[in-house]
Parts: structure tokens; C-alpha cells; sequence
């Protein structure tokens, strides 16, 4: 197995555990056009671990650009009335949906990234590696 074969296959592997692990099933309302979530908190709510220039950038460059490119790509298909777990479910083992599983994808991880942190964080870790 080649490495970008062994990425794509590790990646669609993790997507679908993670949809799974947060219960993301098919009874999401559709829509036609795919947006881009607000975050949880203010732009300067996690520094200054994360400043608000970092995460301004990074929420409405990167992300808004997979989210763009994702609406891109579903115009005019069978994509075009789905959600976004919709989406990267049913380009999962399609060949010509590759490029949009993978803008499907990074939006989907841009997303459970925002919401996976708050202001004032959850503390130091607990427990160890040999628990």
C-alpha cells in the first residue's frame, strides 16, 4: 500500500469512527447550501493559548475556504441537498468524490475542533499512559 492510499483509506477510517462516536447519524435536516457553523465563544475567548488573530484566521480563512470549496463541489449533484455528515458518508468509497470527501472532511474537522474546546479549558490532563 502506497502512502497517499494508506492516508486516504486512515483518514475515511477515522471519519466514520468519529461520526460515530458522536452519534451522527441520517436524520439531520438538509439544506442546499452548506454553512459555516458560528463558533461557541468570542474570537479572543481562548487566549492566550490561542489569540484571536490565530483563531480569526484559521476560522475564517481555512475553514470558510473548506466550507466554499465543499459548496463548490456539491452544485449541480446528488450532494447538493445533503448535510455535511450526509456528504462525507455517501463520497466515503466514491472515486470521483475523493477531492470532496477530503473538503467535506476538513470541514467536518474544523467544526468538532471549535466545539472540542471552551474558554477556561477542562484542566490539566488526568489518568497515564500504563492506566
Amino acid at each position: 500500500m502506497h502512502r497517499r492510499e494508506f492516508l486516504t483509506v486512515s483518514t475515511k477510517l477515522g471519519m466514520a469512527a468519529m461520526m460515530s462516536l458522536m452519534g451522527v447519524g441520517c436524520q439531520e435536516k438538509t439544506r442546499a447550501v452548506i454553512g459555516l457553523a458560528e463558533l461557541p465563544y468570542s474570537m479572543d475567548a481562548l487566549e492566550p493559548y490561542i489569540s484571536s488573530k490565530t483563531l480569526s484566521f484559521h476560522y475564517n480563512k481555512h475553514h470558510q475556504g473548506y466550507i466554499d470549496t465543499v459548496n463548490r463541489l456539491i452544485k449541480g449533484t446528488s450532494y447538493r441537498n445533503m448535510p455535511l455528515a450526509e456528504i462525507i458518508k455517501s463520497a466515503f468509497d466514491e472515486t470521483e468524490a475523493e477531492d470532496l470527501f477530503d473538503q467535506a472532511a476538513q470541514a467536518f474537522n474544523h467544526e468538532f475542533y471549535w466545539n472540542s474546546m471552551r474558554p477556561g479549558g477542562g484542566g490539566p490532563p488526568t489518568g497515564s499512559m500504563e492506566e
